[in-house]
C-alpha cells in the first residue's frame, strides 16, 4: 500500500467533513440505483453493478449527493481514476454527462459526495424517475 499523498489526505477530509455535515435527524430525500459511466480520453470505464444515490439535506441547508459503489466498482473505480490523474474524465448517469471533473488523484473510497447545486439538479430528474 502506498502512503497518502498531503493531496489524497484533504480530499479524504474534504470528503469525511461533508458526510458529517449530513443532518443526523433527517433522511434521505431521494434514493436511486442507476447507471454510471466515466470516459477519459481513450478509455470508458461501465460500472458492473448500478451506483446507489442518496440525497441528504446537509446541516448548512444545502443538499449533498452522496454515491456509494459496489465492492466489485470500487477496485476498477479506484484503478481507472489512477491511470487518469490530471485529466478530465465525464462522469455519466443514465447516458447523460452531469460532470466533467479533472481527476487529481486516485479515488479509493467506495463512494463518494457531489456538492455542487449544478450536478445536484441534473442528477434529480434520474433520481427521481430513474433512467429514461
Amino acid at each position: 500500500m502506498e502512503p497518502a499523498t498531503p493531496t489524497a489526505v484533504a480530499g479524504i477530509a474534504k470528503i469525511i467533513a461533508s458526510v458529517l455535515a449530513l443532518s443526523s435527524a433527517s433522511e434521505p430525500h431521494v434514493e436511486a440505483s442507476l447507471t454510471v459511466q466515466l470516459e477519459a480520453p481513450e478509455e470508458v470505464l461501465v460500472m458492473l453493478n448500478p451506483v446507489e444515490f442518496e440525497i441528504w439535506e446537509s446541516q448548512t441547508g444545502g443538499e449533498d449527493v452522496i454515491a456509494q459503489l459496489s465492492e466489485e466498482d470500487r477496485a476498477r473505480f479506484s484503478d481507472f481514476t489512477g491511470r487518469h490523474i490530471g485529466e478530465v474524465v465525464s462522469f455519466s448517469v443514465c447516458g447523460v454527462v452531469i460532470i466533467a471533473p479533472r481527476v487529481m488523484e486516485r479515488i479509493n473510497m467506495g463512494g463518494f459526495v457531489l456538492s455542487s447545486p449544478d450536478t445536484n439538479e441534473a442528477l434529480l430528474g434520474f433520481l427521481e424517475n430513474g433512467c429514461p
